[in-house]
């Protein structure tokens, strides 16, 4: 993912696709799952509905589409489902006592600390914290749309929670070189 972007893919289908593309969707995530890759997913759907319910309802929409040009109603649709600032936040990263748990308002993964055996900060990708097991599997990755930040504060909190001995290194990113580091858990 360029840039510190999220990455996800829309795919417009006919609806009459929808049991295969379901089917797919759960192919893949066991594949991935077997192959020691866990997967949350979001239905963005699902949570794009939930937006539009609280910013005054799907009928509203619909009124606004009968009632307004394409354009209109287009950047009527894009200014409540607005990426950056409405739909990314639903998408949550929270540091309990003992579990690091990333949720929409739907999907929940936990993972407990004592799993946890490193932590990849830029070294997959630019803006992107790997989160991963002794077997050097991928528990989850996080990596923010627009506020790389919180990444070292996720780091600072963890830190807090679990010994780590970190060794930093650098990364070419478009002709920029960039400090990454990896977290090793201690003992």
């Amino acid at each position: 993912a360029l840039g510190g972007e999220i990455p996800f893919f829309i795919s417009a289908y006919d609806a009459k696709q929808e049991i295969e593309v379901r089917e797919s969707i759960k192919l893949l995530k066991n594949k991935l799952e077997t192959s020691g890759i866990s997967v949350l997913e979001f239905n963005l759907y699902d949570i794009a509905c939930e937006i539009l319910e609280e910013k005054g309802g799907m009928e509203r929409m619909f009124s606004i589409e009968l009632t307004k040009s394409k354009d209109k109603f287009l950047r009527a649709l894009q200014s409540t489902l607005n990426i950056h600032q409405i739909l990314m936040p639903k998408i949550k990263v929270e540091l309990g006592s003992n579990v690091l748990t990333i949720s929409s308002n739907k999907d929940q993964k936990q993972i407990a600390y004592n799993e946890i055996f490193g932590l990849r900060l830029n070294v997959v990708n630019l803006n992107r914290l790997d989160i991963i097991d002794q077997q050097n599997n991928v528990l989850a990755h996080i990596q923010p749309q627009n506020k790389p930040e919180v990444l070292n504060e996720i780091i600072k909190e963890l830190t807090t929670h679990i010994a780590f001995t970190k060794q930093v290194g650098s990364k070419k990113y478009f002709g920029t070189t960039i400090e990454t580091a990896f977290y090793i858990r201690k003992g």
